[in-house]
């Protein structure tokens, strides 16, 4: 009879199959455990794996996209669609102590859409003064995106994206079944990401309010922008909340921004903004 292998090595052959089970989740948990951030604004917090040399790196990635057209030809600094951005951009950031200095491009672009790139390169499209009707309206877009730039959103929708694709690639070696990446893509996307996205948009309107409240807009003309806007009420396949809801969580959260832009003393500020934008679109 052939005598049986010692108890340590039996031990070692079957930890081949059972360690990778064990070493990996332990492996990410010390990872998350060790990189928790906090966003200062709403006390959330949440595991950020790109470091911010990372999203320097990619900042300029995204910048150079700009230069090169890829959202739309870039309108000279010295237009007047350009020089209003840069004043609210400026009075926002001033007012809130944002010391970073950002970089403002409007790109003729008809879509109602606006965007901040880490590193602070801030990018708004000519379809939004089709929609937006005062400076108030416009700070709150700006503060929307300053409000992703400041909670670093990038940087924690990338990590999460690195850790899913990481647990997907793991299982999918554990299961090489037929169409399995494609469901668990599809899984991955509907059960983390999308719902992941919708949070970080509601946490930046919740900080948009507050920073442009700070710097004396009025937020009460946050409802009747996100209705102009509108967003999919089909929200689950979205990355935005449905109107509705961004609309009744802008509510909720009114009375919070009023209390700081009653706190900032600040004065009601027309400026004539509709007509100057529509003696634009006559000139153009």
């Amino acid at each position: 009879t052939r005598d049986k292998k010692p108890f340590w090595k039996q031990l070692l052959t079957e930890a081949r199959y059972i360690l990778p089970f064990f070493v990996l989740p332990v492996g990410v948990a010390v990872v998350c455990v060790t990189h928790i951030e906090e966003v200062e604004m709403t006390g959330r917090k949440r595991v950020v794996l790109v470091s911010r040399r990372l999203e320097a790196i990619l900042g300029e990635y995204m910048k150079h996209d700009v230069h090169a057209g890829r959202y739309g030809a870039v309108l000279p600094n010295n237009s007047s669609l350009t020089k209003l951005v840069h004043k609210v951009v400026d009075r926002v950031a001033e007012a809130n102590g944002i010391s970073n200095h950002f970089e403002v491009y409007v790109v003729a672009n008809s879509q109602a859409n606006a965007f901040v790139a880490p590193g602070g390169t801030i990018v708004v499209f000519q379809g939004l003064f089709e929609i937006l009707q005062s400076q108030d309206e416009l700070a709150l877009i700006i503060a929307h995106e300053l409000g992703h730039f400041m909670a670093r959103h990038t940087a924690e929708s990338l990590t999460l994206s690195g850790v899913l694709l990481g647990f997907q690639q793991f299982l999918g070696a554990l299961l090489p079944f037929p169409f399995f990446d494609t469901i668990e893509q599809s899984f991955a996307k509907l059960a983390f990401k999308l719902p992941h996205s919708r949070h970080m948009e509601s946490e930046a309107d919740f900080i948009g309010l507050k920073l442009m409240a700070k710097a004396c807009f009025d937020p009460r003309c946050a409802p009747t922008v996100l209705a102009r806007l509108g967003q999919s009420s089909t929200e689950w396949l979205s990355t935005h909340p449905s109107s509705e809801l961004r609309i009744s969580q802008v509510n909720e959260s009114m009375p919070a921004a009023l209390d700081v832009y009653k706190k900032s003393r600040c004065l009601t500020q027309k400026t004539g903004f509709l007509a100057w934008v529509r003696g634009l679109r006559r000139d153009s």
